[in-house]
């Protein structure tokens, strides 16, 4: 199954995909080592940076984030609240090296309730903040500073701020040079409803703002969006739910097309009808469904993947995928009949009788909003990555964290000769540190580390 194998001399190490490479780092001797390599594992370049003679088991694991377009290294030794930040651009050179950095500074977003996008060099980060007339939001803009001095300086662009009251949720989803796009839900009053708001991005003002639904009895949930760079539409899409409902045996979804001036101008609701995996089950079971994937397939018609996720009374358990498709037709959202069957094989992979188990389960948060639920993921993932075959059937790669043994594996489901089978890909210890990177529409890198000090990463097939 493996084409190639790689292996490095490195203690808590790990791999992150920046630009379409991957990147394998950690410790050996008193350096932190970073190797540059291209899908296939060919080793291109590689990086020492020294460190003082503190051991390598006195380092915590080392966290990693791509955020600003830059490889960002955070390296942090035990019992110690300072840490060395190393920025690499896109031509894996050194730009900045911050030390002793007080781990509450390291991210100046991380302490309030709000929602941050990032765009290049911007940060859009909607706050929060309580005042005699209620809860207050407000959506600020940010640039991050060229400084030798603070990890993260920013300058503060502009400030927005929405409804007054009664704001119950916002969701920037899109921002470019020139615009900034939300999805906000207010709760009461005469604005009730569900809005998309188009927002200048130079200088903060509202260029538009377009209310989407007109039964006050209806929630239109965001779940996720296109923005199309050809013909310049806007698509939205989400859950549409009677009220505070958030499950139902037969979810619907919406699909909205606006224009590049935010003019609403077609719509689609389609109901997904769920096929039970067992016809004499007691009634059917209510879903909930999260949307990913929306991808451009040829001009005017596109792809989605939806996750379907079960009722399971006080959350949600994943249960099955499936692919869409919709065109844009004569100024018509135009959709083909889909039929969905639940997928037992999914559900036994992560069958648990433990409550505690958080395999594959998303939690509607009634201290925020509800709205949350249909776009935030699972604490633990269970679907990894999600493709139809050439035959167009359904094929998974699935992981499962087992809390109990401290084992993380990783595994295939995808049809054999008579039944869907489900293989094992690997199962680690959790101090192994396992994970998987994924390229093109079929491979694969998977990482972890053997005997404490050698980092492994082979390629494979799904």
């Amino acid at each position: 199954m493996f084409a190639q194998q790689q292996n490095f001399s490195l203690e808590k190490g790990s791999c992150v995909v920046f630009k379409q490479h991957v990147y394998a780092f950690g410790f050996k001797s008193n350096s932190f080592v970073i190797y540059k390599l291209r899908s296939n594992l060919q080793l291109i370049d590689s990086i020492y940076y020294g460190l003082d003679k503190t051991k390598t088991a006195d380092y915590l694991s080392i966290d990693c984030d791509t955020m600003h377009e830059t490889l960002n290294f955070h390296l942090q030794k035990k019992d110690k609240q300072n840490v060395t930040l190393l920025r690499f651009d896109q031509k894996f050179k050194l730009v900045n090296e911050f030390k002793n950095i007080e781990v509450t500074k390291l991210d100046p977003f991380a302490t309030f309730d709000h929602q941050k996008f990032v765009y290049k060099k911007f940060v859009y980060a909607v706050k929060t903040a309580i005042d005699t007339t209620g809860k207050q939001y407000y959506l600020s803009k940010y640039e991050l500073q060229n400084s030798n001095d603070k990890a993260f300086d920013y300058k503060f662009k502009w400030q927005f701020n929405f409804e007054k009251k009664h704001i119950k949720n916002v969701k920037v989803f899109y921002a470019d040079s020139l615009k900034v796009l939300a999805f906000v839900h207010v709760k009461e009053g005469e604005r009730k409803g569900q809005w998309v708001l188009k927002i200048n991005a130079i200088t903060g003002l509202i260029i538009k703002a377009k209310k989407i639904s007109s039964n006050a009895n209806l929630n239109y949930r965001y779940g996720d969006h296109f923005v199309d760079a050809v013909s310049k539409n806007i698509f939205v899409l989400g859950q549409l739910t009677n009220g505070e409902q958030l499950s139902s045996a037969s979810p619907t979804l919406f699909i909205l097309q606006f224009d590049s001036m935010l003019s609403l101008n077609a719509q689609k609701l389609i109901i997904q009808r769920i096929t039970p995996a067992n016809p004499k089950a007691k009634g059917p079971s209510g879903f909930v469904f999260q949307i990913n994937g929306v991808k451009k397939r040829s001009p005017d018609n596109y792809d989605y993947q939806i996750d379907f996720y079960k009722n399971n009374s006080i959350d949600y358990k994943y249960a099955n995928t499936c692919v869409q498709h919709f065109s844009f037709e004569d100024d018509a959202i135009v959709t083909e009949p889909v039929v969905i069957k639940e997928f037992p094989e999914i559900e036994n992979y992560f069958f648990t009788t433990d409550k505690k188990d958080l395999n594959g389960k998303i939690f509607a948060d009634t201290s925020r909003s509800t709205d949350r639920l249909f776009y935030n993921e699972p604490v633990f993932k269970v679907k990894q990555v999600f493709k139809l075959n050439s035959d167009e059937m359904p094929v998974w790669i699935l992981k499962k964290t087992d809390i109990k043994t401290e084992t993380i594996n990783y595994s295939t489901l995808k049809p054999g000769l008579k039944i869907y089978e489900l293989r094992s890909l690997s199962t680690n210890q959790k101090n192994e540190d396992p994970g998987i990177l994924f390229f093109g529409k079929s491979e694969y890198v998977l990482f972890y580390t053997k005997n404490g000090n050698i980092l492994h990463l082979e390629i494979g097939n799904w």
